[in-house]
């Protein structure tokens, strides 16, 4: 008995040694990293750049300012008071210029860029002084948080003269997932019945204290990100190859204007759902608005299966869906990050804007 108390006694001991041994260590890990200037970079921007919020799951830290850097990029995140991503542009808009919203998610949130290479930034530059363009969109939403926060901004503000919504592949399924609790979702009904709007108010907050203590440590910022780093490298080896032969496969294999598979009735059902709210919204505000399908590294030169099911979905409503995916076929590849990572580099953020503004016409159809 008085054998295994001195065990556990000792146990203890060594617990409490370990213990203060990690918090030296992370003491002079933070001294130095701070004494040699270390600008602290995340790579994992969920955490790093957002709030928790009740009926959003997420929006963004205000006045916020911090370095986004992976193994693909390297570039600075700028927040304005409402926690948005704050255009730069060479073009300033009129002062009474109608007002165009972007919404998407990471990559009109502008993934990889900083502000001024992002697509809104861009935007504003080719579109000219006519419209004033600002970008409302918010890293990893899917289109029913992006309804949510139209619905949100709408009560805040004058509305716009115009909404221009982009939409990835993977809103499809972001719609019907609720990420582990943090986010609401479209809850689908059984037929005959409407879907509903489920996790509403959020279950689970993003952030909180870890995410608090990263903002003022060097030390647990730079371990997290050696971390991400290393999380990476292995998604580079499982990636490498795809950037350049799947392109090339849909390319030689898929004809023109096909999809190779159509997505499932619930992802189009969801989307549906999300659409049909932003259009009530747009239509009650007396709001013109676009719908755009990210144009995929890997889709060669075929309609993906998103397009198809946006156009069906659109036919019904009082948008308009504009394509930007011819505009940006010759010469894709060099449009995207690239090694596992199918975001818009900068040149891919210029083209799509050159090729939005030649769509829609000087500023932007209004």
């Amino acid at each position: 008995m008085a054998k295994t108390a001195r065990a556990a006694k000792n146990a203890g001991k060594k617990l409490v040694l370990l213990g203060i041994s990690l918090l030296v260590a992370l003491t002079l890990v933070e001294i130095l990293l701070r004494v040699v200037g270390y600008s602290p970079a995340v790579s994992s921007p969920l955490n790093a750049f957002h709030e928790a919020h009740e009926r959003l799951g997420w929006v963004g830290t205000p006045n916020h300012t911090s370095r986004f850097k992976t193994l693909n990029f390297d570039a600075i995140v700028e927040t304005d008071t409402e926690g948005f991503r704050i255009n730069k542009s060479s073009v300033s808009p009129d002062e009474n210029a109608p007002e165009v919203w972007i919404l998407g998610d990471s990559t009109v949130w502008g993934w990889g860029v900083s502000n001024e290479e992002m697509f809104s930034s861009i935007l504003q530059e080719e579109a000219g002084p006519g419209v004033r363009i600002r970008n409302f969109a918010m890293n990893a939403y899917g289109t029913l948080q992006e309804a949510l926060l139209l619905e949100k901004l709408l009560s805040e503000k004058e509305p716009p003269a115009k909404v221009i919504l982009m939409v990835c592949s993977n809103d499809f399924t972001d719609n019907l997932t609720d990420k582990g609790g943090a986010r609401p979702f479209v809850k689908l009904a059984e037929p005959g019945q409407q879907p509903t709007i489920g996790n509403q108010p959020v279950e689970r907050k993003i952030g909180g204290k870890a995410a608090t203590l990263k903002r003022h440590s060097h030390a647990i910022t730079f371990l997290s990100y050696c971390t991400a780093v290393v999380k990476q490298i292995r998604k580079r080896r499982q990636h490498d190859d795809m950037f350049d032969s799947s392109w090339k496969k849909q390319a030689d294999r898929v004809p023109k204007g096909r999809a190779k598979k159509p997505l499932p009735d619930d992802q189009i059902e969801g989307m549906r759902f999300a659409f049909e709210k932003i259009d009530a919204l747009c239509d009650q505000h007396e709001i013109e608005w676009n719908v755009i399908s990210f144009p995929s590294a890997t889709t060669g030169f075929a309609k993906p299966a998103q397009t198809l099911a946006l156009e069906e979905i659109v036919e019904d409503l009082d948008a308009e869906l504009v394509d930007i995916l011819s505009g940006m076929s010759e010469n894709r590849r060099e449009y995207y990050i690239g090694k596992g990572d199918f975001h818009w580099n900068a040149a891919g953020n210029r083209k799509a804007a050159e090729v939005l503004v030649e769509r829609l016409g000087p500023n932007l159809g209004l």
